[in-house]
């Protein structure tokens, strides 16, 4: 059915230069290790699926990491993110939309006691209204074309910080990353 292994969709990490520097050398030193195929890389490669759980950055998604890590991220998109309340609220509707824009649907939602099937003009406002903030607030997605073909987000509560993917298909997952991407400049 639905992979329990929790999968986080963002991440904030705040570190300092020094912290910055060494991610950003480590990050070349397995992009250079995964490009030339040495010695040791399966140990790289163990750590960078998270045994599995998640598939490998490639060469150029490392360098689009490594831009990241460099430049950081804007005050802003880090409010969105941090902030669960209002700001998140333009956040959250944002990352629905584009999940509809890229053919996924909300279907149910979970309040903390029961799933509840949701119609289809229901708006990202609308959810957002009647059910962030719950204890335990779960949306299943699924896709337009092939409504077997799910996932599920679990947003945190309302003060708290997190949206995380609940494994469903690696269509589901190249999706949510695509999705939160786009609204978090990331």
């Amino acid at each position: 059915m639905i992979n329990q292994k929790i999968v986080p969709a963002q991440v904030i990490l705040l570190v300092e230069n020094r912290g910055q520097a060494t991610i950003l050398a480590a990050l070349r030193h397995y992009q250079h290790a995964l490009l030339s195929n040495q010695p040791g890389l399966s140990e790289y490669i163990e750590i960078s699926t998270d045994s599995g759980a998640v598939p490998p950055l490639s060469a150029e998604e490392i360098d689009d990491l490594c831009e990241t890590v460099n430049f950081g991220t804007e005050l802003d998109q880090v409010q969105d993110f941090i902030d669960w309340t209002l700001p998140h609220k333009a956040a959250f509707t944002r990352l629905v939309d584009q999940m509809n824009n890229q053919g996924w649907r909300p279907t149910r939602v979970h309040n903390g006691e029961y799933w509840t099937d949701l119609s289809a003009g229901m708006t990202p406002d609308a959810i957002y209204k009647y059910h962030l903030g719950e204890l335990d607030f779960q949306i299943e997605f699924s896709l337009k074309l092939d409504p077997s073909n799910t996932g599920q987000w679990q947003i945190a509560p309302k003060d708290s910080v997190g949206l995380t993917c609940f494994g469903g298909t690696p269509s589901f997952l190249d999706a949510t990353q695509a999705a939160t991407s786009t609204v978090f400049g990331e």
